[in-house]
C-alpha cells in the first residue's frame, strides 16, 4: 500500500463545531439504515487467517480482533471522516458506507498487524439508503496479513458481545494519532475494547441490534462480536434521548452484511451454528 499524505490525516482529525449529540458514529451526515434479508452462506475460513470458533479462548479473540480491526480515515470533498471497519476475506474490509463518505473518496486504513496505513481501494459503495455498507479493499501484497472474521447468522437477546473500534474520544488521545496527523504512516492508533450484552433485536428491515457496548464516533463500520469473535453486527449510528440523554447503540445485523458481501461476489465466512 501507498503513504498517505498527512494532510489527508489532519483533514480528518481536525477539530469539529459544535458539541451535541450526532446519530451516526463516523460522520454527521449519513442517514440510518434500514433494509435487510437472509445471509449468504460461504465455505469455511483459509487457511491462516483464524482459530476455529469452539477453539478460541478470551486471550486468542483479543489478539483475532486486534488484528483483524482496522482504523480508516477517508477524504473526500475536502472533508475528513474517521472509522473503523473489519476484514470480512482475505484483503476485503467492511465498514459502513458513512464512513468512507462517498464512492470516489480517499482512504487509507491501517492496523498493527498491517504495519501501518495504506491506501485502500472502494470496492462497493451502497447508496441505498437503507443500507450502510462499503466494502474496501487493499493490495494483495498485504492481504494475507490480517485474519478475515467469521459472520453470525443472528443474534440473541442477553448474549454477550464486544464492540472493537476507534472511537473518536479515545482516538483523539491517543499519542499515536498525533504522531500519524504529523507524518508517521507507520503509527496506528490503538483498537478499543468494549463489552455489553444484546439488549433487543428489531425486526426491522434489516434487523438493528440494540446492545451495551459502548460506542461513540469513530466506531462507525466496526465490528460486534460474540465471545468466540463471530461478527453478530456492524456498528452503525447511536440514539440519544433528548430528555433523558441516555443512549441506545445500534449495529446492523451481521447476516445483512453477508449478504450485502455476497452481491458484490465476495464470499463470507459464515459462522456454522
Amino acid at each position: 500500500g501507498a503513504d498517505s499524505p498527512p494532510s489527508t490525516v489532519a483533514a480528518a482529525t481536525r477539530p469539529r463545531s459544535g458539541n451535541g449529540p450526532r446519530p451516526h458514529l463516523g460522520s454527521a451526515n449519513a442517514a440510518a439504515q434500514e433494509r435487510g434479508a437472509p445471509g449468504a452462506t460461504a465455505p469455511q475460513q483459509s487457511p491462516g487467517t483464524a482459530p476455529q470458533a469452539d477453539q478460541r479462548t478470551a486471550e486468542t479473540v483479543g489478539e483475532l480482533l486486534d488484528r483483524a480491526t482496522v482504523f480508516i480515515i477517508s477524504q473526500y470533498n475536502g472533508q475528513g471522516s474517521m472509522g473503523s471497519g473489519f476484514f470480512v476475506a482475505p484483503g476485503i474490509i467492511a465498514t459502513n458506507s458513512h464512513v468512507v463518505q462517498g464512492s470516489t473518496a480517499k482512504v487509507i486504513v491501517g492496523n498493527k498487524a498491517l504495519g501501518g496505513m495504506h491506501e485502500a481501494r472502494i470496492l462497493a459503495f451502497s447508496e441505498d439508503a437503507k443500507r450502510d455498507y462499503a466494502l474496501l479493499k487493499i493490495s494483495d501484497s498485504l492481504a494475507s496479513k490480517a485474519p478475515a472474521l467469521m459472520i453470525s447468522k443472528g443474534a440473541k437477546r442477553m448474549e454477550k458481545v464486544s464492540a472493537w473500534g476507534f472511537p473518536g474520544y479515545i482516538a483523539e488521545i491517543d499519542p499515536k494519532l498525533r504522531a500519524l496527523a504529523q507524518g508517521d504512516n507507520q503509527a496506528v492508533p490503538e483498537v478499543v475494547y468494549s463489552e455489553g450484552v444484546v439488549s433487543v433485536v428489531l425486526d426491522r428491515s434489516p434487523p438493528v441490534i440494540l446492545h451495551t457496548a459502548s460506542i461513540s464516533q469513530g466506531n462507525s463500520g466496526g465490528p460486534l462480536v460474540n465471545a468466540q469473535g463471530i461478527v453478530v453486527g456492524i456498528n452503525t449510528f447511536i440514539k440519544q434521548a433528548n430528555k433523558s440523554y441516555s443512549q441506545t447503540n445500534i449495529a446492523l445485523i451481521g447476516e445483512d452484511l453477508a449478504k450485502y458481501i455476497s452481491e458484490q461476489g465476495i464470499q463470507a465466512y459464515m459462522a456454522q451454528e
